[in-house]
Formats: C-alpha cells, sequence, structure tokens
C-alpha cells in the first residue's frame, strides 16, 4: 500500500449533504490560516470519533507539518486533540461538524464550529469572558474549565499573534 499525500487528503469529493439552515460560509468567521489549520485538523479528529473505520485522525499526524509549519507541529496536534477531547467528553449531545474534505461543505460552519472557532479568537485576543460564554455553549453549558484550559495551551502553541503567518508565507 502507498503512502498517501496532501492531495490524496483533500482529495475533493463531495458527500451530496445538504447544507442546513444555521451554518454559515467560513467566509464570514474572517479565518487566519492558522485559525483555518486548526478547524480543519479538529474537523479530522472529531471523524475519527465519528467513523472510527476511516482513521481520519492519521491526517493530522501525517501531515501536522502541513497543517501548522514550524518547530511546534507535533505539540499543536496533540494540544488540538486534547481540546477536541475535551469538547467530546463536556458534551451530552452529538457534536455537528463539516466534512473536512468534502467540497460542498469544507466552506461552511455549523453552530457548533462557529462557536469553536469564536472561542479560540476571543482566548487570543484575551476576552476571557466572551471565550468562556462560546465554550459553554459548545459544551452545552457543563463544565468547561478542563476545556479552556486545553484552548489556552493551544493559543500559546499556536501563536496567533500573527506571527505563524509571518514566518511561514
Amino acid at each position: 500500500m502507498r503512502k498517501p499525500t496532501w492531495n490524496d487528503v483533500l482529495n475533493n469529493r463531495s458527500c451530496n449533504r445538504v447544507a442546513q439552515d444555521d451554518e454559515i460560509s467560513l467566509d464570514y468567521l474572517n479565518l487566519k490560516p492558522i485559525e483555518h489549520s486548526i478547524l480543519t485538523a479538529a474537523r479530522f479528529y472529531f471523524s475519527s470519533f465519528a467513523r472510527p473505520e476511516e482513521s481520519a485522525w492519521m491526517n493530522v499526524v501525517m501531515f501536522s507539518e502541513r497543517f501548522f509549519p514550524g518547530e511546534n507541529s507535533s505539540k499543536i496536534a496533540q494540544a488540538l486533540l486534547i481540546v477536541v477531547h475535551e469538547i467530546r467528553i463536556s458534551r451530552r449531545s452529538t457534536l455537528r461538524f463539516q466534512d473536512p474534505i468534502c467540497i460542498n461543505c469544507k466552506n461552511r460552519a455549523t453552530t457548533e464550529e462557529r462557536h469553536f472557532v469564536l472561542m479560540i479568537k476571543e482566548v487570543w485576543l484575551k476576552h476571557s469572558a466572551t471565550a468562556l460564554t462560546h465554550a459553554m455553549l459548545l459544551c452545552e453549558g457543563n463544565k468547561t474549565s478542563d476545556l479552556m484550559r486545553a484552548i489556552n495551551k493551544l493559543v500559546s502553541l499556536t501563536k496567533l499573534d500573527g506571527s505563524w503567518e509571518t514566518q511561514n508565507k
């Protein structure tokens, strides 16, 4: 069996799912490249829990340098997995997420993904109360302290101050 390439991972397949009314375009969220990478990698992790037989998590591990260029790529991938785990164990209902490789889905965000991305943005901006609000909505009002610790670690590793974008253009 040959080793998959980055193009194999993002091969523009379509799942033919119909968009939901509460989904928004990613353009609306105005994501930085690192934020888009975090969301995409999180979607691969979420996919692994939804469809374990596909082992989608391997895409994040194998291509961590492409998702997160720089010396912290593997640490960021691990920190993100911890964030995903904290979200999963705090929720009571199934988390809705987009397929990371579907050409029809990957450019839209569910309500949960919107809270996920906005939580990260607010932590980066040091708006802890607003970040906590998004975390509470994402966790359905359940415990958020472990998630907030994990998000803070992730943000500190990703250098969301803009240096990641400048170094890796």
